[in-house]
């Protein structure tokens, strides 16, 4: 009777220690904005860790939360949809509709650094595509992305037009290349410039 319950009771202290499964890496919670918490090296390597990239950089875009990070994380979102894009469509189509739409405004929004709107371009076109990487596509954004921001606009300043300036009355300003009639070689007529002066003469 001694000896069984010396059993039992050694048996009752060996606690087996229940290993638990890791959890998945949440690269930017959702439930905050992302901060340089975040750390600049991030794993990617199912499509669930996809689909947090996706939505962390469609939301860091719609709401203009922008870290030093995000140029990071889009290019890498990029070379993952090279890959899984066609998956992705076929079976999250509509939280692909939403990201993009929020990568389209982005695209367009001067508050967004040049670079990352080149690769949201570069996104948006890969989908337009259909997920098929196109090397001389690939070729042209890396060139565009090492090509500093033009800026689009033009100098509104008047354009000098001295030699435009009618005098009262004028219509047409005489050019000055016929001072007289001019006879054309090898014909039988003159060539001469006429001068309409007053608008309201009728003829």
């Amino acid at each position: 009777m001694l000896r069984k319950s010396r059993i039992m009771t050694t048996r009752s202290t060996k606690a087996v220690k229940k290993i638990e499964k890791p959890k998945p890496l949440k690269i930017m919670p959702t439930t905050r904005h992302p901060t340089s918490e975040v750390p600049g090296q991030i794993s990617v390597a199912s499509v669930e860790d996809i689909l947090l990239l996706l939505d962390a950089v469609s939301s860091a875009i719609s709401r203009k939360s922008l870290s030093d990070e995000i140029a990071y994380y889009t290019s890498t979102l990029l070379s993952k949809m090279k890959i899984f894009g066609q998956r992705l469509e076929e079976s999250y189509k509509d939280k692909l509709d939403k990201a993009f739409g929020h990568f389209r405004n982005g695209s367009k929004d001067d508050g967004v650094d040049f670079g990352v709107r080149i690769t949201l371009l570069n996104l948006i076109e890969l989908r337009a595509m259909q997920w098929t990487v196109c090397a001389s596509v690939n070729a042209y954004y890396l060139t565009r992305c090492n090509i500093p921001e033009v800026n689009d606009g033009f100098d509104a300043s008047p354009v000098s037009n001295a030699a435009t300036i009618l005098s009262p009355g004028e219509i047409i300003k005489s050019s000055g290349k016929y001072s007289s009639p001019t006879k054309v070689p090898g014909k039988n007529y003159y060539r001469d410039e006429v001068v309409i002066r007053n608008s309201d003469s009728g003829k």
